[in-house]
């Protein structure tokens, strides 16, 4: 690569203008490519025969890095590259802007020149120096450091010059062509694995990195994204370093590789909602609480005097004679039953259907007189029994009543 702005001081801060040779050789080259333009047809062709000239190439165009607990994935360095050599009719470059210790980063460019359109594209760049302790770099790591920003920088340039629709389709078969045969699994995680142990990473870390508790939690998905973390290594895009910090970074947010909290690690189940918390009841003063039992004993006393109202024989208030009344005509085209409305034991008589909203309602009516549950199955039982069976809809509405009254 070529820097194609130069400077003239040792501090590498003020632009110096471009001389009459650099100008001129400028000059010359955009002439060049006027007479000869590209065809898009043709590079497109190109750099989708270098993406899938083997599995290895391909490979080498995707990158992953992690970012805030997520693999982010995009074409790489070397696609970057081959699209610079096939577009022709261009110059580019890449250098260190900036190598700032105070505030610990270094800051580099990459520039891209379309000779033919003579539109010129420039990316900046700028990456910490500290390690996972908040320490600055030695020399040997800056350097590193420096030459992932650089090539970052020039990716990034050529990328924005040169329009998505040109090796967009490269990007996507060379996805394609990483993901291969699931069969291959094996054989694929061990390639990983060789791969990051020649920067020094063990099986741990590889997983951490992942984001996987071990090698049963790595399908096909995560082998190829941590495939396409091992090319941004190798082409310097990541350092070992920020790999390890992201990875640390996302676990200690997650509380554990695969998700959960600090406090309460993952256990491969959904976590529990927390329990909602129950309204306090109003505590009741003496008063009120005697209104209630006061209040509770007439409605008992009401309904035992219904109960025994409607389970005793007509009879004389002086001598408690039993009066004895003559049988009631019976219709004998209608089953018998107690006439609906009144408070009549209703025993063992079969009641109409038709009548059942009637029975319904005195019902209500008893409970709002104060009747409890329990003295209204002891008189309507029977007949709430049949309702359930003849009038499913009525002793709905009657269950709803009752759980009503219990609720408030």
């Amino acid at each position: 690569m070529q820097d194609i702005i130069e400077y003239d001081d040792g501090n590498n801060k003020e632009p110096a203008g471009i001389d009459a040779l650099v100008r001129a050789e400028i000059d010359m080259q955009i002439s060049t490519a006027h007479a000869y333009p590209r065809s898009m047809d043709r590079v497109a062709k190109r750099v989708m025969s270098l993406v899938t000239l083997s599995k290895e190439s391909a490979e080498s165009c995707v990158y992953a890095l992690p970012r805030g607990g997520k693999n982010i994935m995009g074409p790489s360095i070397r696609l970057a590259e081959m699209l610079y050599s096939q577009w022709g009719n261009c110059r580019g470059g890449t250098r260190i802007t900036e190598v700032n210790r105070k505030e610990r980063y270094v800051e580099a460019e990459g520039v891209f020149h379309d000779l033919e359109t003579n539109a010129m594209t420039t990316k900046r760049v700028r990456k910490n120096i500290v390690d996972r302790n908040g320490k600055l770099f030695n020399d040997d790591m800056i350097n590193t450091t420096s030459n992932a920003v650089a090539a970052i920088a020039f990716r990034n340039a050529i990328l924005s010059g040169i329009p998505r629709m040109i090796w967009g389709e490269a990007y996507e078969v060379a996805l394609v062509t990483m993901r291969g045969d699931s069969k291959t699994l094996a054989q694929r995680h061990d390639d990983v694995m060789k791969g990051f142990a020649a920067f020094g990473l063990n099986a741990e870390q590889v997983y951490k990195i992942a984001g996987v508790e071990g090698k049963r939690d790595l399908d096909i998905d995560k082998i190829i994204t941590l495939g396409a973390t091992f090319t941004a290594l190798k082409n310097e895009e990541i350092t070992v370093e920020e790999l390890l910090a992201s990875a640390d970074s996302a676990t200690t947010t997650s509380g554990s590789i695969t998700g959960g909290t600090k406090q309460q690690p993952y256990n491969g189940t959904a976590p529990e909602p927390e329990p909602e918390e129950k309204p306090k009841r109003k505590r009741r003063t003496k008063a009120e609480m005697e209104a209630a039992r006061l209040e509770e004993e007439e409605a008992k006393r009401v309904a035992q005097e219904r109960k025994q109202q409607v389970n005793t024989p007509p009879h004389d208030q002086d001598t408690g004679e039993i009066k004895e009344e003559p049988a009631p005509e019976v219709n004998r085209e209608q089953k018998p039953g107690p006439e609906m409305g009144s408070n009549m034991d209703v025993g063992d008589n079969e009641v109409p259907s038709a009548n059942y909203d009637t029975v319904f309602n005195q019902i209500i009516q008893d409970m709002m007189d104060g009747a409890g549950q329990d003295d209204i199955r002891g008189v309507w039982g029977d007949i709430i029994n049949k309702m359930e069976n003849e009038s499913p809809e009525t002793y709905n509405r009657l269950m709803e009543e009752f759980k009503a009254a219990e609720e408030g």
